[in-house]
């Protein structure tokens, strides 16, 4: 990490989705954890989302304008790559962050050193979570742990659902982390796609509703299923999931 560097970067890809992305930004500048850089990476060339940042006169967020479309998909695999802190999150513009996640997700991965990365399971809404929903943090967040590729499809099995926009990386983790971009333009928007080699060796899935999500996604078993296969055969790092609050809002 550079020498000086905030400890986290939260990347926002953004595409003509302004008025969501104040809230998800507002949500994301609301953490407890302070020790952060949020960059909006602009995928449409939009001079309102460059005005909206330069509104806020909060240091800590900017604005960056790809000099060409990338598409959703290579948008967002640049948003993980994307800042300079230790841990690197890529965060939906249309989503909401319940404001203890931050600093809870950066506390696992502080303390266990093999962890690749912590996610955290969704909660979806139609409307408008409150301040106190949005606020509540657990002091103690019960989440799983998954050692070893059967343990992770064990956990997806019983129920659990990392969320992508979710997940908390360790930028050491992603070194040789390679996404398939030119033959998968959908499906890759997971992290269960990327190849780990040498990656760490264990996961963290936090349950419950530290992210909120907005209800306009249909999801599709049989895909998921792939994703899942996908990793598994891949991956040398397991992850923590969560089992309390992130927000995603249902209205689009």
């Amino acid at each position: 990490m550079t020498a000086g560097a905030p400890l986290v970067s939260v990347n926002v890809p953004c595409y003509r989705q302004l008025p969501l992305n104040r809230r998800a930004v507002e949500t994301i500048r609301a953490q407890s954890f302070a020790n952060l850089e949020i960059t909006l990476i602009d995928d449409g060339a939009s001079d309102e989302y460059r005005q909206s940042v330069e509104s806020l006169g909060d240091p800590r967020v900017r604005y960056v304008r790809n000099p060409e479309r990338l598409g959703a998909m290579r948008n967002m695999f640049a948003a993980i790559e994307t800042g300079r802190g230790q841990y690197t999150m890529a965060f939906h513009e249309d989503d909401l962050l319940s404001a203890g996640y931050l600093e809870q997700a950066v506390g696992i991965l502080e303390r266990d050193p093999r962890c690749g990365f912590v996610a955290c399971e969704l909660r979806e809404f139609t409307a408008e979570p409150t301040a106190a929903e949005l606020g509540r943090r657990a002091p103690d967040p019960a989440y799983d742990v998954f050692a070893s590729d059967a343990d992770l499809v064990r956990g997806i099995l019983r129920g659990v659902n990392p969320m992508f926009g979710s997940v908390v990386y360790r930028r050491a983790a992603l070194e040789h982390a390679r996404a398939d971009l030119d033959r998968f333009d959908t499906l890759v928007d997971r992290p269960l796609t990327q190849r780990w080699p040498g990656a760490s060796p264990s996961d963290r899935s936090v349950p419950g509703p530290r992210y909120w999500q907005p209800n306009h996604m249909v999801p599709d078993a049989s895909a998921s299923m792939w994703r899942i296969d996908s990793w598994c055969r891949d991956a040398g790092s397991s992850c923590f999931s969560m089992r309390s609050p992130v927000m995603r809002s249902t209205s689009t």
